[in-house]
């Protein structure tokens, strides 16, 4: 899907067409992507730091078993 363009020195380039309705799944605003499948991950737990206001929140990947930590403010 490309259409042809001409610049101005007369040769052809290709331009990528974007299609108007996107429908590709997106996961939700701060849930983390699994780096190896690609696929949202899940929550599993959450961990307040003493002494301070974090809290370590762990997620995995439910296809690959992956975990990733984030350090975020413990409301």
């Amino acid at each position: 899907m490309y259409r042809r363009q001409e610049n101005t020195t007369g040769s052809q380039m290709k331009k990528p067409v974007v299609p108007q309705n996107d429908n590709r799944q997106r996961s939700p605003p701060g849930v983390p992507i699994c780096p190896g499948c690609r696929k949202p991950m899940v929550f599993k737990v959450k961990r307040p730091l003493p002494h301070t206001e974090l809290a370590e929140v762990i997620y995995r990947c439910e296809t690959c078993d992956v975990e990733t930590r984030r350090m975020v403010k413990d409301l």
